[in-house]
């Protein structure tokens, strides 16, 4: 997608696409499709091809959209020990989706090389207002990561096998109670 400084996008991931709204919930609610035309035809089709996103409820804070997700998900905490930091979502085989983040800069950014059978569209970043400490809501399936760090949210497609085990990579990691 072309990057344009004064964008506001609601997903900062490749894989969020299409998504339509349900007015007649008691909160305004949203789900994607969990693919992208730049290479959807190059996936294998078996078991299937794309999938819906975690449904979301979206809200207006400051002018800005943000959405979190519906139902279920894993809450953790990354407490930093250094500039750089982050979690490893490991899959079969040790293949790594990253999650970093730059304190320095307050850049987050996801990289899914490692898991990822295409040689296109790895790398996925924003900016944070504060890079201190974060706060994740996970949602991971075969196949996929939905991340939302604050108001930001990632949803990315892998080609990684099983579901990943969570890893702090410079940060300590605690597991939060639902919200």
């Amino acid at each position: 997608r072309p990057h344009h400084e004064n964008t506001l996008w609601l997903d900062h991931g490749p894989d969020n696409y299409a998504a339509v709204t349900f007015n007649e919930l008691e909160q305004r609610v949203a789900i994607g499709w969990m693919s992208n035309w730049d290479y959807a035809h190059d996936l294998a089709a078996k078991p299937w091809r794309g999938s819906m996103t975690i449904p979301r409820k979206l809200s207006l804070s400051n002018g800005l959209l943000h959405s979190k997700p519906v139902g279920k998900s894993t809450i953790v905490r990354l407490e930093p020990r250094d500039e750089q930091y982050g979690l490893d979502f490991v899959y079969e085989g040790e293949r790594r989706l990253l999650l970093r983040v730059d304190r320095f800069s307050r850049e987050i950014w996801v990289d899914r090389s490692e898991v990822w059978s295409l040689k296109r569209s790895t790398k996925h970043s924003a900016r944070l207002d504060d890079a201190s400490e974060l706060f994740l809501e996970i949602g991971t399936d075969e196949g996929s990561g939905e991340i939302f760090a604050g108001p930001l949210a990632f949803t990315v497609l892998v080609t990684a096998e099983g579901q990943p085990r969570l890893v702090a990579a410079n940060a300590s990691l605690t597991y939060c109670p639902s919200m």
